[in-house]
């Protein structure tokens, strides 16, 4: 039963899913058609039924994967050659031409899936060339998109008809679809209005030759176009350099604080950021982030390692659009950094914590810049310090945890502080 099968082995209730479940079957196993044995590698999640036409001169294979994870099988068929096609109902595919094969290939089967192989020597399926995804910015009108290598599969007399449509529940997406060919030409267009909203569909290309092959349903290819409808190319997320970072050992086994700066989605600012962190020797030093914009690095052991930050936003990554940017900078830890002179030293930072006043303290004068942020990187308080004893006014801070960065000579001091 085409329609039990349908409910059962595809996990799609709906009616027009259930019809390209159902067309699976009763298009490529006719009338007349009798019941051969085969076998299948897979016979616990896999259901194998072959069947031949002798009025056709030609086999159908009929696959059902029960399972709900993908599964490759072979099929062994005595005596059975030659080339097959592959048509496809999935959650994903309605009915839709996947290519060709052998049956001494390994055939994938799609989670919950109905798959059937078809060799017809009476007709060749017309052909088109694939076509790539299409992208459509919203606001910049119709898009026509170009189709090639249209034929009847070298049949005489065969003219070819196009028919195009959108997978059910997109209709919302595009507002009108309007096929241009004319055949036996070797080229066509689809042109694509969008309604005005965005997000993603597939058009559906339907190409029939009109063959009255297996009475006359072996006549018709069905492909599928991605198509995305979004306000535009995505830009890769910014961030600015961070540069080498250098502890002594006596910071061993302490939390140190790195504040990004720079950080954005590089687009509108609406997208969702993700901060990542790798340490290439953990056991030197961890790595660890908060946010998108801090990262917290503790020293274990003297030594060097890589730190490698990710963000990526969650953009729509197509025609073109890249939502992922990476930087690297060491972390040297140990004796060495004391003959380079750690910018730390010759700093004090108090109270700790604070509640309307935070103090700095230097060795010498000079110029330090010096900016608070929050632990989301919202900038709060900057300025220049240039005396021994400094003082800065943080009562218009609600209470919380922050970060003071202060910067002299290129090289950079962090300190969490917290306000009370």
């Amino acid at each position: 039963n085409a329609t039990l099968f349908s409910h059962r082995y595809l996990g799609r209730t709906s009616s027009p899913a259930n019809y390209y479940g159902i067309k699976n079957m009763v298009r490529y196993i006719r009338p007349g058609a009798y019941r051969l044995q085969t076998s299948c590698s897979d016979t616990v999640s896999v259901l194998a039924l072959a069947f031949k036409h002798d009025g056709h001169g030609s086999y159908t294979v009929y696959l059902v994967n029960r399972a709900s994870s993908d599964k490759s099988v072979t099929v062994n068929w005595a005596g059975v050659t030659g080339t097959f096609d592959i048509f496809r109902t999935s959650a994903t595919d309605n009915c839709e031409w996947e290519g060709q094969t052998t049956l001494s290939n390994s055939i994938l089967l799609p989670a919950k899936s109905i798959t059937t192989l078809v060799c017809c020597s009476s007709n060749k399926l017309p052909t088109i060339n694939p076509v790539d995804t299409v992208v459509i910015i919203k606001g910049t009108g119709s898009r026509t998109v170009m189709l090639s290598g249209i034929s009847n599969g070298g049949e005489s007399g065969q003219p070819v008809i196009i028919k195009a449509w959108t997978r059910e529940g997109a209709a919302a997406l595009l507002s009108n679809i309007t096929v241009s060919y004319t055949s036996p030409n070797s080229s066509g267009s689809i042109t694509l209005t969008p309604s005005g909203t965005e997000g993603n569909t597939e058009v559906l290309v339907s190409l029939n030759d009109k063959s009255l092959a297996m009475d006359s349903m072996f006549n018709e290819k069905v492909i599928s176009i991605p198509v995305y409808v979004i306000p535009y190319i995505n830009k890769p997320p910014t961030m600015n350099p961070v540069s080498d970072q250098q502890y002594p050992v006596s910071y061993i086994n302490t939390t140190q604080t790195i504040l990004l700066t720079g950080v954005s989605d590089g687009n509108d600012g609406k997208q969702k950021l993700t901060l990542t962190a790798t340490s290439s020797a953990p056991w030197i030093a961890t790595v660890s982030t908060v946010g998108a914009t801090m990262v917290k690095i503790t020293p274990k052991a003297e030594g060097t390692v890589t730190i490698t930050l990710t963000l990526s936003d969650n953009g729509v990554n197509v025609g073109g659009g890249v939502g992922v940017t990476q930087q690297s900078f060491k972390v040297v830890i140990g004796s060495g950094v004391n003959g380079m002179g750690d910018v730390r030293k010759g700093f004090s930072v108090y109270p700790v914590p604070a509640r309307d006043r935070l103090t700095v303290t230097v060795e010498e004068e000079m110029s330090v810049q010096y900016e608070i942020r929050d632990i989301t990187g919202h900038l709060w308080l900057n300025g220049v310090i240039r005396e021994k004893v400094n003082g800065i006014d943080v009562s218009s801070l609600s209470p919380g945890l922050y970060v003071l960065r202060l910067t002299t000579s290129g090289r950079t001091f962090t300190q969490q502080i917290l306000i009370e």
